[in-house]
């Protein structure tokens, strides 16, 4: 007694948990459909009765209560039998298969009740039939919600109770020829989403399966044996059984098709009655003062909750309940429509303000459009900001931006001492007050603006050895804009880089592969790489070769290329991380060399690109020419005969740089020692000039 008295407590928490039913999970939606397809198909004038309006009728004869009986629908008939038992009775009673027949007679897409066969002599009731088809789904055997009814074994069974008793299995292979003189089940179950279960499997009933298998078994066994007439018994059978079975199976076929037919009917229902929900609510959120759109795009969020509101109206008492639900998702996407709103708003007065810039940098001389800051750096001038983020929702216009425009200038020239002494920063060496390579991602893109009261020196960003680069040229091979640039000449201009208003710590940063090869060839010049500018380096013109490269065979030469100072710093730092280039070797070239090699040289920069402009108009701002274009227009518009480079025309070096030109060649093996006295010529080896000498000159050569 004591270890039952134990066990009990938990034995009755397991039986109310276990075998609770839901009263929500006993809901029969195919049966809550055809009710409600039937109410609706009754005229709105039509007496309706009231609750308990049975009740009078009570007294009336049978006869008279079968004639009305005939004239209702088949699910009101279940219905009137669920009232008391009297009813009941009533409607289970043979007498009353005339007024259920009528009833299913006047509702023909209702399935009728399953054929009665030899086999299956067994006839289900109406009342039983109308039970299977509109009955609460309970199940017969636990008493759990939810189970679909089979509909032609005939019971209502949970999967747990029908695998635990052996009721009802699936039709398996093992089973072929049995599987086709066998009933089989049809589930109906209408899902309130609108889905049919178990419309795929098809199932039969265990004991029969097992019966008509053994009988199988025992006709195969006897024409085996060969016994007279066995096969024929055989035959005969499978034609019994089928005549039994065939017209079940297309009983239970005609009601899965009644099934579908409806279950299309009850989504159309369903969808359409979820639209007019998200409708009403959109009205409802619209009434509050939220923007159309906003109610329109937050749909989405909202319609996935709609599902489970399987009403046809919003009341009042509904909404309030929804609406906490709801609004957030309506608040965030009308905070979305605001925020892109603002950022088309944003973007609208930045391009008014980049148009009035380019107009600005017409008026301002040419030679200075290089150096003019990018127009994602104007958009942060402390005039133009407060212009472009002004709270108010008013596009710019030219008046609201002459007050700013008058402070242009200055923020220019502010803009611009910056970023001088930014890299004046980066530059290694005490004398310059700057930082070694290792350290130069400090503090230097943060430095004082112009208003510091320290002296500004700016002579160090004109030696030959201030190399700097833009980390974004190192992404690609073939990409070569910024990697060398020395001096505030090559560096200013590269600072409209786009690359630069979002990543490489928005600056430049020092190279120091360039500024050690810069140093060595400052040194083959006898210069002090100190105070050695950029421009005395160009004054010089000299020639180097890098002795790091191996000799080797080009078009029409063996040697190596020949560069001029600023392309030699370029070689050295296009060849990092290559083992033979570990430090700068260069050999400077003679004079007489140095000359051959010039004149072998193209143009730099290229005189056919389009990056030449007049530098006494804008007529070229948007435009650029070849240098013939620009001389021509300064000859003719200007009247200047002859044009002078870098004063009246000059080439615009853009943020992606000039495009950089082929090298020419120095033979070394052999090695070009030899001119000719006679004419103006390049230098020739023994050969060569022996060559040149039998074409051009006297006979005996």
């Amino acid at each position: 007694m004591e270890a039952e008295d134990c066990l009990l407590p938990s034995e009755l928490v397991y039986d109310l948990v276990e075998w609770a039913v839901d009263r929500h999970d006993t809901t029969n939606h195919l049966a809550i459909y055809v009710l409600r397809r039937w109410r609706r198909l009754i005229p709105k004038g039509v007496f309706r009765p009231p609750d308990g309006y049975l009740e009078p009728i009570s007294s009336t004869h049978v006869d008279i209560l079968y004639e009305i009986f005939e004239h209702l629908h088949p699910i009101d008939l279940y219905h009137i039998s669920q009232a008391n038992r009297a009813f009941r009775t009533l409607l289970s009673h043979p007498n009353s298969s005339s007024a259920w027949n009528l009833a299913f007679e006047n509702h023909l897409t209702l399935p009728k009740c399953p054929p009665v066969t030899p086999d299956f002599p067994t006839k289900m009731s109406w009342l039983e039939w109308a039970g299977m088809l509109f009955g609460r789904l309970v199940c017969q055997d636990c008493g759990k919600g939810d189970p679909p009814p089979n509909m032609h074994f005939p019971r209502f069974q949970c999967d747990d109770c029908s695998f635990a008793n052996n009721s009802v299995m699936g039709a398996i292979g093992g089973y072929s020829i049995a599987y086709n003189l066998v009933r089989k089940g049809q589930f109906l179950q209408l899902l309130e989403d609108g889905n049919l279960l178990n419309t795929i499997d098809e199932w039969c009933q265990y004991t029969e399966l097992k019966a008509v298998h053994e009988a199988i078994t025992g006709y195969e066994d006897a024409i085996m044996r060969e016994e007279p007439g066995a096969k024929e018994a055989f035959d005969a059978y499978k034609a019994r059984r089928k005549a039994s079975v065939d017209p079940i199976n297309e009983h239970a076929a005609s009601c899965l098709y009644w099934a579908e037919e409806l279950r299309k009917c009850y989504v159309g229902d369903l969808e359409r009655r979820q639209s007019n929900i998200i409708k009403r609510i959109q009205s409802r959120f619209k009434r509050l003062g939220y923007h159309p759109e906003d109610v329109r795009n937050a749909t989405s969020e909202i319609a996935p909750h709609v599902d489970s509101i399987n009403r046809p109206r919003l009341s009042n008492k509904q909404w309030e309940a929804l609406k906490p639900r709801f609004e957030p998702a309506v608040i965030r996407v009308q905070d979305e429509r605001r925020a892109r709103e603002r950022g088309i708003l944003i973007n609208k007065r930045k391009e008014f303000v980049h148009e009035l810039y380019r107009e600005y940098k017409k008026s301002v001389p040419p030679l200075t459009w290089a150096y003019l800051p990018p127009h994602y750096a104007v958009y942060q001038f402390k005039p133009f900001e407060d212009l472009i983020n002004a709270p108010h929702d008013d596009e710019l216009g030219k008046a609201s931006c002459e007050d700013a425009f008058c402070c242009l200038p200055k923020e220019i020239q502010d803009w611009t001492l910056t970023k001088k002494r930014q890299l004046v920063s980066l530059l290694p060496g005490p004398g310059n007050g700057g930082t070694t390579t290792s350290q130069h991602a400090g503090s230097s893109s943060e430095l004082s603006g112009p208003s510091q009261e320290v002296e500004d020196n700016f002579e160090a960003l004109q030696l030959a050895t201030s190399v700097f680069c833009c980390l974004g040229s190192n992404i690609s091979p073939q990409r070569k804009t910024g990697l060398c640039l020395i001096g505030w000449e090559a560096a200013g201009p590269h600072l409209r880089c786009s690359s630069l208003e979002a990543y490489w710590e928005k600056r430049l940063h020092f190279n120091q592969r360039g500024h050690e090869a810069a140093t060595v060839l400052v040194n083959l010049a006898c210069l002090d790489p100190r105070t050695t500018t950029a421009a005395d380096m160009d004054r010089l013109d000299y020639r180097y070769i890098c002795t790091s490269c191996r000799i080797a065979s080009y078009s029409g030469f063996t040697g190596r290329h020949a560069y001029n100072w600023r392309d030699a710093v370029l070689h050295y730092i296009k060849r990092d991380g290559q083992g033979i280039h570990a430090s700068p070797t260069w050999s400077l070239l003679t004079t007489e060399a140095g000359h051959d090699i010039k004149c072998r040289e193209e143009h730099d920069p290229y005189t056919t690109e389009s990056s030449w402009s007049c530098a006494l108009c804008p007529e070229h701002f948007k435009n650029m020419v070849p240098r013939t274009e620009a001389v021509r227009h300064v000859k003719l518009k200007h009247n200047i005969l002859t044009p002078v480079e870098n004063t009246d025309f000059f080439y615009l070096i853009t943020r992606t740089d000039r495009t950089p030109r082929r090298q020419a060649g120095f033979p070394q093996d052999p090695s070009a020692e030899y001119r000719c006295t006679y004419c103006v010529s390049r230098l020739h080896n023994m050969k060569g000039i022996l060559r040149h000498l039998r074409r051009w000159l006297l006979p005996p050569f």
